[in-house]
């Protein structure tokens, strides 16, 4: 085909159906012949995209842009954008003539090509020089754009553009996805998009890069649809997914190295938060070199169903880029951390204090001091929980001798922190006629932060703990009268703690919950504590083992028969019960575990017998109940 000879019949516009082809054909055909098919070419011969312009004319004068280049999608949108905006940086160019159109030549249908031209007026000087000091870039940008839509959004980012046109740009991303890969999007994720922008601050939006921006949307879509196709076959089983990926944030000061991450949560019941905090937290305590980026965090509501998606970016204190070995690890540990943090909102309890109670304890309390010598006896009963603090009343007993000082005095040796103050005072008698015996009743309120688990469920055994450690520093050794189980069981917990060494540190609260579901309770202060080192680790490994379906572990030793049982049956279970009780064992001898996680549900026994023929009909009663 030869240029200067074309005519409008070679050409056939790509037009809507009904429309006349034949002013466009003469339009398109003249645009060829004037700018791009010189010297005999024919537009296969050309090496697409080209872009030209009109000369240069004294002010005031237009100017016009023509490109031409194979068809692509928004390509139009594109070329009018970076001229109007970008031909004289810093001022909006009101153009007076732009239009793009699609057409093919007649012997080569399928070759689909786009031609556009933008012309724009130039009324000062000074435009006219800074465009032709910025030509020669804006055109390699424009040959850029228009050769791949990923680099044409690259430029109108890197150009800069409103939140809006940002929004655009995301959203022809994804639409591009889902033609490329119709199977894996679906139009729900539109939804998801228009959700996410929605909570997400103009801030967010302007530092982050659109390609990194369709990445999240993306991944939260995947996860909301994996989360779905899981509760629906598992209802009862919590279930928490992480997409993680290395990230920059342009900000005025340069690049920052980030790692973003993407959280899908299920929730079991009503009034379960997961939240920033808690995400945070589980981060930190396997990284504590990192913090979060500010403003980074967003939420998204599901309303069908019970899933909670979250997003938040981490950087490190040194503001390095995150390596391999760290991503790995976060891959790995996050999830069964994150697992155990999900919080559980309870109402508040309204329950005023028995004042008759109160004077018994002070009674039961001064029949124990009998001698000048004896130590002072304390009480603790936990009172009151409010969102910031711990209440607790605190009965003290104590025989005055010569050099005793008044209790309001030493209260001032109590850490600052916490609220003290003396509800009543009073003399209850003598010992041996001579030394009074005084009474105390005291108000302590412990804030309650320092005593929040990892799921933020509150630790009363720890702040009671506290308590007690306080008491000794104002009056000396006391005698805990209704917490001296609950120190032996602590000593038991320590010892335990420690033997199991990194495998405790790394299941903090598993371990606490594991303990503490210890029957009977008194058990839980003379057990060895490498028995439960022994069904702690059945338990671990039964978690990571990931294994459907009842199963059964055991260890034989001299002194016991260990067990742990992991079942996705309530029936099941109750039958284990029910045959182990048919054997008749004293509860001194058997020692039971009743837990149930996230992951399962969990019977052990710990049965402290030498005889091993006991120990075999032991063992095989459980046997029989799961017919193994």
């Amino acid at each position: 085909m030869s240029s200067v000879a074309l005519t409008s019949s070679q050409i056939a516009p790509v037009t809507k159906e009904g429309e006349e082809n034949t002013p466009y054909g003469e339009l398109i055909s003249d645009l060829l012949s004037r700018h791009f098919l010189k010297d005999g070419k024919s537009i296969e011969d050309l090496h697409l995209p080209i872009v030209v312009t009109s000369p240069f004319e004294e002010v005031p004068s237009y100017f016009s842009f023509y490109l031409l280049c194979e068809k692509r999608k928004s390509v139009g949108k594109f070329f009018f954008e970076i001229v109007s905006r970008w031909a004289v940086p810093g001022k909006l160019m009101n153009t007076s003539i732009c239009f793009a159109m699609d057409f093919a030549m007649q012997d080569s249908l399928e070759c689909v090509y786009s031609i556009a031209k933008v012309q724009i007026p130039l009324s000062a000087k000074w435009d006219l020089e800074v465009l032709k000091r910025n030509l020669d870039v804006l055109l390699q940008e424009i040959k850029l754009g228009a050769g791949s839509s990923y680099h044409a959004h690259r430029i109108l980012e890197m150009r800069g553009v409103s939140s809006s046109q940002k929004i655009g740009l995301i959203q022809e991303q994804i639409t591009g996805l889902m033609e490329r890969f119709p199977k894996r999007f679906d139009y729900d994720i539109f939804t998801l998009m228009q959700h996410f922008f929605l909570v997400s601050k103009e801030e967010f939006k302007a530092i982050r890069e659109c390609s990194h921006l369709v990445r999240v949307v993306s991944a939260l879509y995947f996860l909301r649809r994996d989360l779905i196709k899981r509760i629906e076959r598992l209802p009862e089983k919590r279930e928490i997914f992480l997409q993680m990926k290395r990230a920059k944030l342009n900000l005025p000061l340069g690049l920052k190295h980030v790692l973003a991450i993407c959280v899908g949560v299920s929730f079991l019941r009503e009034n379960e938060v997961f939240a920033k905090r808690h995400l945070a937290r589980a981060i930190q305590t396997l990284l504590p070199d990192v913090k979060v980026v500010e403003e980074s965090y967003i939420e998204v509501e599901e309303g069908e169903y019970p899933i909670h998606l979250l997003y938040l970016e981490i950087e490190k204190d040194d503001k390095e880029i995150f390596d391999e070995e760290e991503i790995k690890l976060l891959k790995k540990e996050l999830p069964s951390s994150l697992l155990a943090r999900v919080e559980h909102l309870l109402r508040p309890v309204f329950m005023p204090r028995n004042e008759e109670e109160v004077m018994r304890n002070i009674i039961i309390l001064s029949h124990q001091l009998k001698y000048v010598k004896d130590l002072p006896q304390i009480m603790i009963s936990f009172d009151e929980q409010t969102d910031k603090s711990l209440s607790f009343t605190v009965i003290i007993v104590r025989v005055l001798d010569r050099n005793s000082v008044s209790l309001s005095t030493h209260l001032k040796m109590f850490n600052s922190q916490y609220e003290v103050y003396i509800e009543r005072e009073r003399k209850l008698g003598r010992v041996r006629n001579r030394y009074f015996k005084e009474a105390c009743v005291l108000k302590v309120k412990l804030p309650i932060n320092p005593f929040l688990r990892e799921d933020d469920s509150v630790d009363l055994y720890a702040a009671r703990k506290e308590i007690v450690i306080e008491l000794q520093k104002v009056v000396g050794e006391v005698r805990d009268y209704n917490g001296g189980m609950l120190v032996k069981q602590s000593e038991t917990f320590y010892s335990f703690k420690k033997l199991l060494g990194g495998v405790g540190a790394q299941h903090k609260l598993l371990l606490e919950n594991f303990f503490h579901a210890i029957y009977p309770i008194e058990s839980r202060s003379f057990l060895n504590p490498k028995d439960l080192k022994t069904l702690f680790l059945f338990l671990t490994g039964s978690q990571q083992s990931g294994k459907k379906g009842c199963n059964l572990q055991v260890k034989m030793q001299n002194h016991a028969c260990v067990l742990l049982i992991e079942f996705y049956d309530l029936h099941l279970k109750q039958n284990v019960i029910n045959e182990i009780g048919k054997l008749n064992i004293t509860s001194r001898k058997l020692v039971q575990l009743h837990l149930q996680t996230v992951n399962g549900i969990y019977l052990g026994y710990i049965y402290l017998e030498h005889n091993k023929k006991r120990k075999d009909v032991f063992l095989k009663a459980v046997q029989a109940s799961l017919d193994f």
